[in-house]
């Protein structure tokens, strides 16, 4: 049944008979779905007067508003006993034998229900056949009230799944068609001109309200920082065209041009400030390369529930300089060599001090990472303020300790191995 449906009425049925007061208890348990959650809990009885035959059991869905949703709870019926009826006893009049007989058959079953329920809590067992327990005796009036005896049928629970509203989620659809458009791309180059030329706040909160309001001081550092990108990028084909496979494959030429640029940009610079190269490498190059990825963090960090998203995203990225940057790179050039008769050997220079210190910053953040998911922090990312500085602060501290052990030992000022 869908969420939105509110209540729903489970009929429970009486067979083989309607004479006499019958009490059925009924309980709900949890399966996957939650009391109080997903449904309200319930746990009562149901009587069926003489001559009913049917009842009905009102269940009460809770409505989430999930848009994919599978769960499902149980609904269980308790072994039925038979009610006394002073009442029909009161008007039975006193030349009536065919009422006196049935109220005589009715109190030997009530009296042969309290010794089975007495049995049961003894744990004594029962007899095959339809024979009373050995601690009742074994008469023909026992063995009629016994085959007189309510008892469940085969199906005496159910399973009731709960999914998702088909309105909500055809509205949610609905929702996203019309809005994916500006969010995932723009139709135009000129729309794509005036959003790199614009500022917009940052909305990366998730505060509805703050739609629509003015740009903060951040907002224009960050604009007037990223604009060269920006422009840039602009000239990328929207994303309208070949279902936005034109733009994804230009993107792509266009992220591995400008890596080429920044890269040369950063040894010239090197060159030109009497920089090593490795001393390059290590600090203007690689920050220029891992910008990109520090903003994809942060937008992962914002819009997922865990931190997951962000963390993978550094070593993912690191994953695919190491083994595709450097090793497509070394593959080819190995290759060429060994083409030519060659081999092809590598100066590893500082190359064993620079890991064995890049492992020991590793380590150390791990253990941060492993002592924020304690209780007190809240987790990888987040949490109070104090202990969000305190990181930041420590990461930095290890990222600058790195870069300077690097270059002391690129410049022989200390002794590397």
């Amino acid at each position: 049944m869908a969420e939105s449906v509110g209540s729903y009425e489970l009929k429970v049925k009486r067979f083989s008979g309607s004479r006499g007061r019958i009490l059925v208890p009924y309980r709900t348990t949890d399966g996957t779905a939650r009391a109080g959650k997903e449904y309200e809990q319930l746990n009562g009885e149901l009587i069926f007067e003489n001559n009913e035959t049917e009842k009905l059991l009102s269940l009460h869905i809770i409505e989430e508003g999930c848009y994919e949703k599978d769960v499902a709870f149980q609904v269980s019926l308790g072994d039925p006993r038979i009610l006394d009826d002073e009442e029909a006893e009161d008007e039975v009049p006193e030349d009536d034998s065919g009422s006196r007989l049935h109220r005589q058959q009715q109190q030997q079953m009530q009296r042969l229900q309290e010794q089975l329920q007495q049995q049961k809590a003894q744990g004594q067992p029962g007899q095959p056949n339809g024979r009373p327990p050995n601690t009742i005796p074994d008469t023909p009036e026992n063995r009629i009230a016994l085959l007189g005896l309510p008892t469940l049928s085969d199906v005496f629970q159910v399973t009731v799944r709960i999914r998702e509203s088909k309105e909500f989620k055809s509205t949610v659809d609905a929702m996203m068609q019309r809005g994916t458009g500006p969010i995932l791309g723009t139709s135009t180059w000129k729309e794509q001109f005036v959003e790199a030329f614009s500022v917009s706040p940052d909305l990366g909160g998730g505060d509805e309200e703050e739609d629509g309001g003015s740009p903060s001081c951040g907002d224009y550092i960050m604009h007037f920082f990223t604009f060269p990108f920006k422009f840039l990028f602009a000239f990328v084909p929207p994303t309208d065209y070949c279902h936005g496979w034109v733009a994804f494959w230009v993107s792509i030429l266009w992220i591995g041009f400008m890596t080429a640029i920044i890269g040369d940009v950063s040894s010239h610079l090197g060159c030109s400030v009497g920089l090593l190269d490795s001393c390059t490498a290590l600090s203007i190059v690689a920050l220029g390369t891992s910008l990109p990825d520090t903003f994809a963090s942060k937008v992962a960090a914002l819009n997922d529930k865990y931190a997951d998203a962000s963390v993978g995203n550094v070593t993912g990225s690191n994953a695919v300089n190491v083994f595709l940057g450097i090793g497509i790179a070394w593959t080819l050039a190995a290759l060429h060599h060994w083409w030519h008769g060659e081999k092809f050997l590598v100066d590893p220079g500082n190359l064993a001090f620079n890991v064995t210190i890049f492992c020991v910053g590793a380590l150390i953040s791990i253990f941060v990472m492993m002592v924020r998911r304690m209780r007190c922090v809240g987790g990888e990312l987040g949490g109070p303020k104090v202990f969000k500085y305190m990181t930041t602060g420590l990461l930095l501290m290890l990222w600058f300790t790195y870069i300077t052990l690097a270059c002391l030992e690129a410049y022989d000022v200390i002794e590397g191995f």
